[in-house]
């Protein structure tokens, strides 16, 4: 009777109720979960601070526009070599014309041996030898025979004009004695061949 009870007994105890692990199911697997996803969508979207970077970094090199404005356009005008060029330019031509018009004949530095050594290439063709009056026959003939050709060319009379010198050059500026036909304008005869000859000489000036 006690055996059958000790076996009854044991047989409860050994049988006792276990809990059974359950197995997800298809549908359970299937299913996803939001957190990964909204922790994939935060990883996605940039953070207020990089974003703050990137639009700095980007705004530092990006390069600036040059103002084209009119204020802008006047002031590369009066930088520009172009314009201090036309100016000296502008000024050497009208500094040369003045001189040309308005010093009397002569009286420029050894112009009377010049004028004298064009006249003679033009009369014979050939280069005079130096003398008292053309005495700057002793240099090169380039001016001079330039000069000649362009008298003859344009039919232009030879230059050299006889003026009596001053006997009294040192109490006044000019060394020869002028007449007031020499400014009648316009110039006509051997005055004109003069100033072109002046002409001619201040358009080889580059070339000196």
């Amino acid at each position: 009777m006690w055996a059958r009870l000790a076996r009854s007994v044991g047989l409860r105890l050994t049988k006792s109720p276990q809990k059974v692990a359950t197995k997800p199911t298809g549908s359970s697997l299937s299913r996803p979960t939001s957190a990964p996803a909204t922790s994939r969508r935060r990883s996605n979207e940039p953070s207020p601070n990089r974003t703050a970077d990137a639009i700095g970094l980007a705004t530092r090199r990006s390069p600036q526009p040059e103002p084209s404005g009119p204020s802008n356009q006047g002031a590369s005008f009066w930088a520009s070599p172009w314009l201090a060029g036309s100016s000296l330019v502008i000024i050497f031509c009208t500094l040369a014309t003045a001189f040309n018009v308005l010093v009397p004949l002569y009286e420029a530095p050894d112009e009377f041996s010049h004028v004298a050594y064009v006249d003679a290439i033009q009369r014979t063709g050939s280069i005079p030898e130096p003398k008292h009056v053309t005495y700057e026959a002793a240099g090169p003939p380039l001016y001079h025979a330039v000069g000649a050709g362009v008298l003859k060319v344009f039919g232009l009379p030879p230059p050299f004009i006889e003026i009596p010198p001053n006997s009294i050059a040192s109490s006044t500026p000019n060394h020869y004695l002028h007449t007031p036909a020499e400014n009648d304008l316009p110039f006509r005869g051997a005055v004109l061949s003069i100033h072109v000859l002046r002409g001619i000489s201040t358009l080889l000036v580059p070339g000196r």
